[in-house]
């Protein structure tokens, strides 16, 4: 792949490089490893989740378990454990052993981790660096350090873990193993290619992320959306009866505003389902709830489209969910990310403020039909 710099009529290649390369600042495998850390943004957590993009947080680097080091250890805001395995192309390791590794690593991984163990490790690695991990997590994944251990914990029951091979380039023989396994198995797997860019007198580089996962139709077929009784079925799993009773009433309240037009998801291991309203051809996500015992809020998400409409009701039902939750959210979290709570803090709140909530918001939403100026 060839990447241009355009500047007015002036056209610059940019050539790609090895890592290994040391005139521009390449140490190999160190390099791009130390670029993740430093650069978690470029996993495309909106290709690994398109409902809801996923956003991580580094745990530690060199995690260890009884048989090595994970290289990278990371969780999402779903609690996630997530493992990332670096390698460079020209690694004979690469091509079949990294996938032995990986597992095993998974497997000890479930064996000898937890969710306490993973915050402990999560603290120690932030507070080295001076920063509080706590303060992490609320500004990158939007929850409690004792909501992500409630969330790892979860995953660690269900089996439900991620591991991305990380490389400058995937060869054919790993790449066909990550689809195959991405096809099969209850794991999440990708590979993610990342390649190096930069002049030799330049002072910047470009890092060109590619994430691998399955191409086949047929993995696109089996990919159920959730039902009514998977969701309760799964949710009674994870959450205790009176926050399942709320999740029907949700469910209630959704069917009402969305005109019975409630979005069910299809995530492999966690469900879920959205309400929203349609008006012309947008459709505006209000709230979420998921089988892991957690609802959102996704009105801030659709803020682009409220200024086009020269609205300010984004940032007014911002200032009223902080106000019915007693939270306080930054404009930027508003509309960067969907507001996660878990439904017993909803049970705390009283489901009738809520509704009130939701309903007030689609009134107001639903009025905007009557402007003539609305791009149908």
């Amino acid at each position: 792949m060839k990447l241009f710099k355009i500047k007015g009529k002036t056209v610059e290649e940019l050539p790609g490089h090895s890592y290994r390369d040391q005139e521009i600042g390449g140490f190999g495998e160190k390099t791009l490893h130390q670029f993740i850390i430093d650069h978690l943004d470029i996993i495309p957590g909106d290709e690994i989740d398109t409902d809801n993009p996923v956003k991580f947080i580094l745990i530690r680097n060199e995690a260890p378990v009884t048989t090595g080091a994970m290289d990278l250890l990371l969780v999402d805001q779903n609690g996630v454990p997530t493992i990332l395995e670096v390698k460079l192309a020209d690694n004979s390791e690469i091509r079949r052993s990294i996938i032995g590794q990986g597992l095993d690593y998974l497997a000890h991984l479930k064996a000898e981790w937890s969710g306490d163990r993973l915050v402990e490790a999560g603290k120690n690695y932030w507070e080295n660096s001076g920063k509080s991990f706590g303060e992490e997590v609320k500004g990158k994944l939007d929850l409690d350090l004792d909501e992500l251990i409630k969330l790892i914990d979860q995953n660690f029951h269900k089996n439900m873990f991620r591991i991305i091979f990380v490389a400058d380039k995937i060869p054919k023989e790993l790449r066909l193993m990550i689809e195959f396994l991405h096809e099969t198995s209850v794991l999440d797997v990708y590979g993610l290619e990342v390649g190096y860019y930069r002049k030799k007198s330049a002072d910047y580089y470009i890092l060109a992320p590619n994430l691998i996962k399955s191409t086949s139709k047929s993995n696109q077929l089996v990919k159920q959306k959730w039902n009514y009784e998977q969701f309760i079925q799964e949710l009674s799993r994870n959450a205790p009866e009176d926050e399942v009773t709320l999740a029907k009433d949700l469910l209630k309240l959704g069917n009402s505003v969305s005109n019975n037009n409630i979005e069910w998801g299809a995530g492999k291991g966690r469900g879920s389902f959205t309400a929203g309203i349609s008006l012309g051809k947008d459709r505006f996500n209000i709230f979420s709830v998921y089988t892991t015992g957690f609802f959102s809020v996704n009105i801030g998400w659709k803020y682009k489209r409220f200024e086009k409409l020269n609205l300010d009701i984004s940032e007014k039902y911002r200032k009223k969910y902080c106000q019915v939750f007693g939270k306080s959210v930054s404009q930027k979290d508003w509309q960067n990310s969907w507001m996660f709570l878990e439904l017993n803090k909803l049970l705390n709140v009283g489901l009738d403020s809520f509704v009130n909530f939701v309903n007030e918001y689609v009134q107001e939403l639903s009025s905007i039909l009557e402007q003539e100026n609305y791009d149908k």
